[in-house]
């Protein structure tokens, strides 16, 4: 009985002692350790004391407020509720493109635009309008890198506004508030450039009339002139476009008169039988105009060298021109002169600009630029250039004055176009 005593009170000594053993250990231990215990006994392969490294081999989604680093062969999807920031930042064009310019298509096919270029920019659109105010269009969906562009789908006699803005991605369109303009050109190709020079105008050799003096020294503007006279193929072109008053404007009924709508046998030769007003409303619709008769003879002439004949001689050399014939010859048949220029004597007379005077030299003497006789005396006007009929080479001369009825026609007159 007494041994069972000892025996009985031993075990509950022990049982006391390991309680108490495991009450202090639980007092001692964090609560943070607890949880990662806890944590650890769910998920053997994990382990946390505020820096997480998950590795796994299947699929493992993990959430911390520290920071994470995660290996695996499989899928992880990481999500904190930490902050995760990426920048780039995007450098955009400082202002709209300048210095915008819109030239003249003036014996071109197109309007040159250009601009200076915007820094950060890394391209441009073009926008066009035909009136400044009204709506601008781009001319191309993808922007260009250059600061230059043709616009090569312009229209006769129409004025165009440009606009120009920067571009980059990331970044706002930058347009310009103002415009440039240029004017399509009219006819792009069968002109010459005349460059403009002084010469003396008028009979310096002294085989002219008196209306030939005094000579005087004039000064002319650069223009354009049609290389050839205008053809008759050309002006049919205007008879079917605007259909203008036959009595008015030009014959196509007498003998030699190349004008005939229903066959193109003279299309090539210069048009003949028109009136001074058929000639300018061609001009005109061409978006031309007549030459002056100084312009005339300082293209004649070859500029500032003011030759006697049109192809630069001294002495006349009938052969090289359409001369005492029949009928008119074809366009281009001879030579053309130093300036690129056809027919300036010979083939068909040319009306001028202006009204004939046979004193008007005295108004323009000793000097004078860009001359022009707008005074009508007698109701005719100035040709030049004599025609294939003439067999007298005085009338082949550059500087021969002769004038015509502006109302009436021949079959020796035609006329070529000009532009400032």
């Amino acid at each position: 009985m007494k041994n069972t005593f000892y025996k009985l009170t031993l075990y509950i000594s022990i049982a006391i002692i390991s309680i108490i053993t495991i009450l202090i250990s639980n007092c001692l231990v964090p609560d943070d350790a607890k949880v990662s215990n806890i944590y650890d006994e769910r998920h053997p392969d994990y382990t946390s004391a505020g820096s997480v490294t998950s590795t796994s081999a299947g699929s493992v989604t993990s959430t911390s407020a520290g920071s994470v680093t995660s290996t695996s062969t499989g899928s992880v999807t990481s999500t904190s509720t930490g902050s995760v920031t990426s920048t780039s930042t995007v450098v955009c064009p400082t202002s709209a493109p300048t210095n915008v310019s819109a030239s003249d298509g003036i014996y071109t096919d197109k309007i040159s635009v250009t601009w200076d270029t915007v820094a950060n920019a890394t391209g441009y659109l073009v926008y066009r309008s035909t009136s400044e105010t009204g709506t601008y269009n781009t001319l191309f969906a993808t922007a260009i890198t250059t600061n230059t562009y043709d616009d090569t789908t312009v229209t006769a006699l129409t004025n165009y506004y440009y606009k120009v803005s920067a571009m980059k991605i990331g970044c706002v369109e930058t347009l310009q508030s103002s415009s440039d303009v240029g004017i399509a050109g009219f006819i792009t190709t069968g002109m010459v450039l005349v460059t403009g020079g002084t010469f003396t105008m008028g009979d310096t050799w002294g085989d002219g009339g008196s209306d030939e003096l005094p000579t005087h020294s004039v000064t002319i503007s650069s223009f354009y002139m049609d290389e050839t006279e205008v053809t008759t193929g050309a002006f049919e072109a205007y008879i079917n476009s605007v259909a203008p008053s036959t009595s008015y404007y030009y014959t196509d009924s007498t003998t030699g008169c190349n004008i005939n709508t229903n066959d193109s046998v003279k299309d090539n030769h210069p048009v003949n039988c028109v009136t001074w007003d058929g000639a300018y409303e061609f001009c005109e619709w061409k978006g031309k105009r007549l030459p002056t008769e100084a312009e005339w003879e300082y293209a004649a002439g070859g500029g500032s060298a003011h030759w006697k004949w049109s192809l630069d001689e001294t002495t006349f050399t009938s052969s090289k021109y359409c001369y005492n014939k029949s009928e008119t010859c074809t366009v281009k048949s001879y030579s053309a002169n130093s300036l690129g220029l056809y027919d300036m004597t010979g083939n068909v007379f040319e009306w001028c600009k202006d009204w004939y005077e046979s004193s008007f030299y005295n108004t323009c003497s000793p000097s004078c630029t860009n001359p022009e006789n707008t005074y009508n005396v007698l109701n005719i006007r100035v040709i030049r250039g004599c025609s294939f009929a003439e067999s007298n080479s005085t009338w082949f001369r550059t500087s021969q004055r002769l004038f015509f009825d502006f109302l009436s026609t021949d079959n020796a007159i035609g006329f070529r176009c000009v532009q400032n």
